[in-house]
């Protein structure tokens, strides 16, 4: 009976990899109902929703139509870990790993990636998929077996490691503030694609989040940078915009902290559940920027770093935090040690490709996102951006220019007609990847480094 069981599975996966609307309803319930938590950090059965309801051909046909017009399928690998029979043979489930990358024709990415469990009923006309729970940890109800269990199925893929022996340090104390368990184990995986013709790696499911201190390699300009890597706030694309950016850095004496914070859901993301973005109530990236940036400052000492001279540069999402962090002068979460008594403020900030810039994504290019509130206060800042980015389009930066220069606070773009997106510090023929130097120069104009000045210790 698994072959059965298995048969359905392969029949689902080619009906995804066809785009055939009618082969995947072929395989459905008429009792069944899909449920799924609203964002990809929601694991409270009490928030999940149904947006499809109950099986309903014509309703689920167009959603399904509506989501084929949009996306077109990049990769779709799915592996069966699982087949469970009942004893009664009248019922089974499947534990299958999914990897399904779909991608919109102006760049626009959505991307499912985890364990699910897939409940089949036996009928009159062969077996049928009666309800499905797509998370890597979840309150699974199981109808067939009349029974509620709640589980975790996890991968095995190891997390991430920094190179060298070098420490990664938990953020907060204990919990962080709003604290959610993440959708399963933390992991470190091989993109699909790769940059520069190299791979990169991205970290997913971060409930804990850790920096790690990267020193001058040679003499120290006293300056340091806190890096966020980019991923969307599903995940952090750590070497590509996260170790990389850190060698290049202390290569120039300045002192590189990696910030792992949290995801997925910490920021503005797409939910490709709900087809629509989601807008968090809490900011919890920023929560751990603002803690990483209070524990940078108070061990300043300790890690040979000059305290009024600490940045911040991020890319894509990582690029919106670190907007986000100059215009949020206030710290979101309560002080929890004395590590919160000082500034939240960095002292220049370097954005590159940054998303969530506009009040309404690419819909909406007029204006600056509400929540980006420019003050005189906002740090000194460089932006990076090519014309032709198809995920976070230039306009992002040109709002987020106007803003600062209104304020009069220092600023400085470089666009560039080619670059598209995400390719970090990583070497082509294209000029806009040059742009480390540019950042050199700037942060030698606005007075953060120099002659690289060995008179700041390292302890």
């Amino acid at each position: 009976m698994k072959s059965e069981i298995q048969e359905i599975i392969d029949r689902e996966t080619r009906a995804w990899d066809e785009s055939s609307v009618d082969h995947l309803l072929s395989i459905f319930h008429p009792d069944m109902v899909w449920v799924w938590p609203p964002d990809a950090s929601s694991y409270d059965p009490s928030t999940w929703v149904s947006p499809l309801g109950k099986f309903n051909r014509e309703r689920w046909a167009k959603s399904y139509n509506e989501w084929f017009q949009k996306f077109e399928l990049v990769r779709n690998v799915r592996t069966t870990q699982k087949i469970v029979m009942t004893e009664q043979g009248d019922g089974a489930f499947a534990i299958v790993d999914i990897d399904t990358l779909w991608r919109t024709s102006s760049g626009e990415e959505s991307h499912w990636s985890g364990r699910t469990c897939k409940t089949y009923a036996k009928t009159s006309s062969g077996w049928k998929m009666i309800f499905q729970v797509g998370a890597l940890k979840a309150l699974l109800v199981l109808a067939l077996f009349i029974a509620v269990t709640s589980f975790e199925v996890c991968a095995h893929a190891a997390p991430w490691q920094p190179a060298g022996g070098r420490e990664q340090v938990p953020l907060w104390p204990a919990s962080p503030p709003n604290f959610k368990s993440a959708p399963g184990p933390e992991e470190l995986a091989k993109a699909a694609n790769l940059v520069a013709g190299q791979p990169w790696h991205e970290i997913t499911n971060v409930a804990r989040p850790t920096f790690t201190v990267f020193s001058p390699k040679d003499s120290n300009t006293g300056a340091a940078v806190i890096v966020f890597p980019g991923g969307g706030y599903r995940g952090l694309a750590i070497d590509l915009e996260g170790t990389e950016v850190c060698d290049w850095l202390t290569s120039n004496g300045v002192a590189c902290v990696l910030l792992k914070y949290r995801v997925p859901g910490s920021g503005p993301h797409w939910n490709p559940i709900l087809h629509k973005r989601i807008k968090p109530k809490t900011h919890t990236a920023l929560q751990d920027a603002q803690r990483a940036l209070s524990l940078i400052r108070h061990r300043a000492s300790d890690y040979g770093i000059n305290p009024s001279k600490i940045g911040v540069l991020g890319f894509s999402a990582g690029g919106h935090l670190v907007a986000a962090i100059s215009t949020n002068q206030k710290r979101i979460y309560s002080p929890v040690d004395d590590a919160d008594k000082g500034s939240v403020r960095p002292d220049f900030a370097i954005a590159l490709y940054p998303g969530h810039m506009s009040v309404n994504y690419k819909d909406d290019l007029s204006k600056l996102n509400p929540t980006i509130r420019v003050t005189k206060q906002t740090p000194p800042t460089l932006l990076i951006h090519a014309q032709d980015d198809p995920v976070d389009p230039v306009e992002y930066s040109l709002l987020y220019y106007a803003a600062l220069r209104k304020e009069k606070v220092p600023v400085e773009m470089h666009l560039f007609a080619e670059g598209k997106h995400a390719f970090g510090l990583r070497r082509t023929d294209l000029p806009i990847t040059k742009w480390p130097k540019i950042a050199e120069t700037w942060l030698r104009t606005i007075k953060m480094i120099g002659d690289r000045d060995s008179s700041v210790s390292q302890k």
